[in-house]
């Protein structure tokens, strides 16, 4: 989002907004139809978009290219990006990237050879601290900047309209 805005400026907002309620629609309609799928259409698969694509929709190559594209993401979109978020700022503050790296991957490895019983301890320890950390400092920063909020919103708004012409 820092990206989008940076170079976007603020009317790249108004488009972050539209995507997330696209993503929102087509989420929601992906539970619905893997809902529908019947168990016995499972069968130890575990992917159930793939199974969807594949037999539901009677399209083998589309499930097929859903799988393999969510390989390529799941290395590069989900994991690169979140390390790289978390190795950027301590290594603004001297530390070396590499080992940053490896310190990660050390205590991810330690989360994820404890099984699913030691993944969802962390979550359900982790979570509402971040979430409380995240909507607290997001609050604050409106409030602080309570008498720029209209301003920025009209910012927005305009800058897409002109866009859109």
């Amino acid at each position: 989002m820092a990206i989008a805005l940076a170079t976007g400026g603020p009317g790249a907002l108004v488009w972050m907004w539209i995507m997330a309620f696209l993503g929102a629609a087509i989420q929601f309609a992906s539970c619905v139809l893997g809902v529908n799928i019947e168990k016995s259409m499972l069968k130890g698969n575990l992917s159930v978009a793939h199974v969807l694509l594949s037999r539901r929709i009677k399209s083998p190559w589309l499930g097929i290219s859903f799988a393999v594209f969510a390989i390529f993401a799941s290395f590069t979109v989900g994991n690169f990006a979140q390390v790289n978020s978390v190795v950027l700022p301590l290594t603004s503050m001297g530390l070396n990237p590499f080992l940053c790296g490896i310190f990660l991957a050390v205590l991810v490895g330690i989360v994820m050879l404890g099984g699913i019983q030691r993944i969802a301890k962390l979550a359900s320890f982790i979570v509402p601290f971040k979430a409380i950390l995240y909507l607290g400092t997001a609050s604050l920063i409106i409030l602080w900047n309570a008498d720029q909020v209209i301003l920025l919103l009209k910012q927005c708004f305009m800058l897409h309209l002109r866009m859109m012409r």
